[in-house]
């Protein structure tokens, strides 16, 4: 249904790429940085999938994303293992907890629907 949406858009001169995870966040992410036009997330592997994807998925500044990779990192699965507090003194708060970028690194911020 996803490929038949974006075939139909392309057919149109719509250039577009979609994606379908758990949350907001994941399907932000996947949409513009996966391989793909179109994914779909599995509940079960959302972690992995988006370990492998490049910095600038977790919608951070361009200069923060260069900053980072001077120190080494070049995917979001670089970043986890990372203490907050450093990288939160170095690049500002859009790396620390009260942006909630650990949150998104691991798709748990933005849920698309309510809990219960």
């Amino acid at each position: 249904m996803l490929d038949g949406l974006i075939g139909r858009l392309a057919m149109s001169g719509i250039v577009a790429r979609a994606a379908i995870a758990d949350t907001w966040g994941a399907a932000h992410a996947l949409a513009r940085h996966a391989t793909r036009p179109t994914f779909i997330a599995d509940p079960a592997h959302g972690q992995a999938i988006l370990q492998n994807l490049p910095l600038e998925a977790l919608r951070i500044d361009a200069s923060t994303a260069a900053g980072l990779r001077v120190l080494g990192f070049e995917k979001i699965g670089d970043l986890p293992a990372q203490p907050r507090a450093p990288l939160t003194l170095r690049f500002g708060p859009q790396l620390g907890p009260s942006h909630r970028s650990g949150d998104r690194r691991h798709g748990r911020a933005h849920r698309n629907h309510p809990s219960t």
